[in-house]
């Protein structure tokens, strides 16, 4: 049977929450919530890579309904979110899996089973199967990637990241010396 993935709620609307369904002969789905996103958003301003988020988190999300479900070996089709970057994110997928898969960027369609699936769990009519915290996908990420988001830059050198007072005060201190 074909396997179909969509996605409700896109990630980088942090105000909303993100649910990745999977369905062939099973059902998966996968739910981060809006918190969980916010805290992975400043872990990316913290290394300096806030445009790299969205499409970190939505492989990894990716992986992991692909994962839990069972269903590395098969042809996947994946609905067309992010039109342009389906490279970037099959790249960071295929270093998260560790092999090649056999994907299909398509437009799945709102008759599809998998956005049927994701948009109940979205809107909170059906549970999502696995719901992710920031941590766990912080640690997949370090340990697929090698530590890529535990480097960290200083915060003086933050451009995209919400000022922190302290920082802010020991600035004016140097500049009056």
């Amino acid at each position: 049977m074909r396997i179909e993935i969509d996605q409700s709620g896109k990630v980088e609307d942090t105000s909303r929450k993100t649910v990745v369904a999977l369905t062939n002969s099973k059902k998966f789905t996968v739910l981060i919530n809006t918190r969980e996103k916010r805290k992975l958003q400043e872990k990316f301003r913290l290394i300096g890579q806030p445009k790299i988020f969205v499409y970190y988190v939505f492989a990894t999300l990716l992986y992991l309904v692909i994962k839990y479900s069972g269903n590395l070996k098969n042809k996947i089709y994946i609905d067309i979110e992010y039109t342009g970057q389906t490279k970037i994110i099959e790249k960071i997928l295929f270093d998260l899996v560790g092999e090649k898969l056999l994907i299909e960027w398509i437009k799945v369609g709102k008759q599809s089973k998998s956005h049927d699936l994701g948009y109940k769990v979205f809107v909170g009519k059906l549970k999502a199967d696995k719901v992710i915290e920031a941590k766990f996908i912080e640690n997949l990420i370090n340990k697929k990637t090698g530590g890529y988001l535990n480097s960290r830059l200083k915060l003086e050198n933050r451009y995209s990241a919400p000022v922190i007072k302290r920082s802010v005060t020991n600035l004016k201190k140097k500049s009056r010396i």
